[in-house]
């Protein structure tokens, strides 16, 4: 009886330390995952302040091609007077060259 006893109680030992054994390794499991999920937060907040930089970006983007359009309007107005008035220009030389004749 009393190696019954040893025998047992050697082996509810060997099941305590199993125990402890995976006790340390739960908590250093629930450790990693808190780390793991502080760092995904984290990451969602890069990602969302990523996705509102872009944003802005974009309507900064699309500010900028009207800006640019318009002023490829103004430019080709511009293009066009000057055109206008260097062909008036040339109708009137040639008029004064006419009558200079």
């Amino acid at each position: 009886a009393v190696d019954e006893i040893a025998r047992i109680s050697a082996e509810l030992a060997l099941k305590k330390d199993t125990l402890e054994n995976v006790g340390e390794e739960l908590k250093a499991t629930v450790n990693e995952v808190s780390n793991l999920s502080s760092n995904l937060a984290e990451k969602e907040e890069t990602v969302t302040k990523l996705s509102a930089d872009l944003e802005q970006t974009k309507a900064e983007l699309a500010a900028a091609s009207s800006d640019l359009e318009e002023k490829q309007r103004d430019l080709t107005d511009v293009k066009r007077e000057r055109a206008e008035m260097e062909a008036a220009r040339n109708a009137n030389q040639a008029e004064l060259e006419g009558e200079l004749e």
